[in-house]
């Protein structure tokens, strides 16, 4: 039997009050299953402090896939927190440094919500910590997309330049447009100009997008796509 691609996952960390003084890992199914439908093999790496350790998970991984969640502090970024970042992310260096190692490694990339975050932090942009319409982003509200630029999210959702598409909203930060490093490239925008989507330069897949394809009908192609660049790898 031929080895499935390895999809590495990242997961949630937080404080358990259920165990206090203890932390709890934690990762949806809605991000592991599709990886399975798409013939691939999750590998689910918890957030640790020493790279070494996250070098020894990511020897396994054809690519990777960071998830939705908390907000990312403001410090990683460069900034001083704002009154409605939450502060309940723990170990979110280990993000980062995952991030790093895994495009040393030139691994293809799926970033999802606060995963598209950190890959824009990780190419050095700044976040908006609290959308002034935060409330229409927010609860799974749905809102027009268009794809500003072809790219891998055309070619994933199978549309061109000046479609627009229903996509899903569970956050109130997002990408700061102001001074978009070099090597991110903008390839769609919600309904009040925000960035949904983003690739990073370079011939590695590399995407990122603000909603939640996870939980819409087009999760498929997402998984599919991120397991065929792991195969291809």
């Amino acid at each position: 039997m031929s080895r499935k691609p390895v999809i590495g996952v990242n997961m949630n960390c937080r404080n358990a009050p259920e165990y206090p003084g203890k932390l709890t890992y934690e990762i949806p199914n809605l991000y592991v299953e599709p990886i399975l439908a798409a013939g691939g093999f999750p590998l689910i790496i918890p957030p640790q402090e020493q790279p070494e350790i996250l070098e020894s998970y990511l020897d396994e991984v054809d690519a990777m896939l960071f998830i939705g969640g908390a907000d990312y502090p403001p410090p990683l970024y460069g900034e001083e927190y704002a009154p409605e970042t939450g502060r309940t992310r723990m170990r979110p260096a280990s993000d980062l440094t995952l991030l790093r190692l895994s495009r040393e490694r030139r691994l293809p990339l799926l970033g999802i919500c606060a995963g598209c975050q950190l890959l824009a932090i990780g190419a050095g942009a700044k976040l908006i910590q609290h959308l002034p319409n935060a409330e229409e982003h927010a609860g799974g509200n749905f809102h027009n997309m268009e794809i500003v630029e072809e790219g891998l999210l055309a070619r994933i959702l199978g549309r061109r330049r000046g479609d627009v598409c229903r996509v899903n909203s569970f956050h109130h930060q997002a990408i700061d447009p102001a001074s978009p490093p070099p090597s991110l490239r903008v390839t769609a925008r919600a309904f009040d100009g925000s960035i949904e989507a983003i690739e990073l330069a370079g011939d590695v897949p590399a995407i990122g997008v603000q909603f939640h394809p996870e939980r819409m009908p087009e999760a498929a192609a997402f998984f599919r796509f991120l397991v065929e660049a792991a195969r291809k790898r």
